[in-house]
């Protein structure tokens, strides 16, 4: 074998492995395996929505790559269904990386502790008035009020998450999806990215 093909079968037993997946390397980079739940093969739901003055927004539109890569399928995305679909497809979307951090990366949204941006092109930030009143930027999870960053919060199956921007003291309330986990748009398992 000459030396560039040698080099080459190398580097792809590099990507393989990087890839696959083992344990943390030194660097603290995840490389697992995808073993821990959401494992590679699971497939969950959790709705989602996104409450500002008090008003549901659409649901986020439906996505099945990553907003900044279209070759890459995302194992975290939208049937734009209200649904956050979790199937991960590679380590990098499995275990403690199936959070909603990757949903808003994969869709092309941000958010954080004090404003978010999502598909409403709108910045939304601790701070704007509605009605006349100082909103906050607050989320819940299964209907408790969380403190932080959305993003830091690892999906769960049947998890039901909502993010708003409301005058301090009212109520988040409930995504209209919640009702959806019952039946989800897709009920057979995945066990690859979709075509």
């Amino acid at each position: 074998m000459g030396a560039s093909r040698l080099a080459v079968a190398v580097l792809c037993a590099v990507l393989a492995v990087g890839a696959c997946g083992g344990d943390d390397d030194d660097d603290g980079v995840d490389i697992s395996f995808g073993d821990e739940p959401p494992a590679l093969g699971d497939h969950w739901h959790a709705a989602f929505g996104v409450n500002v003055c008090g008003e549901w927004l659409a649901n986020a539109p439906e996505f099945h790559n990553a907003a900044d890569d279209l070759s890459l399928q995302a194992g975290v995305h939208s049937h734009g269904d209200g649904l956050v679909h979790i199937h991960p497809f590679v380590s990098g979307e499995a275990g403690a990386n199936a959070t909603m951090g990757k949903f808003f990366e994969y869709g092309g949204w941000s958010a954080g502790a004090d404003s978010f941006e999502v598909w409403d092109g709108a910045v939304h930030q601790s701070g704007d008035l509605c009605d006349g009143q100082a909103a906050v930027v607050s989320w819940t999870l299964n209907g408790e009020a969380q403190d932080g960053d959305i993003t830091a919060h690892r999906l769960a199956d049947g998890d039901v998450i909502a993010l708003a921007l409301i005058p301090e003291g009212d109520e988040v309330g409930r995504p209209p999806s919640a009702a959806d986990l019952d039946a989800p748009s897709d009920l057979a398992p995945a066990t690859s990215a979709p075509d």
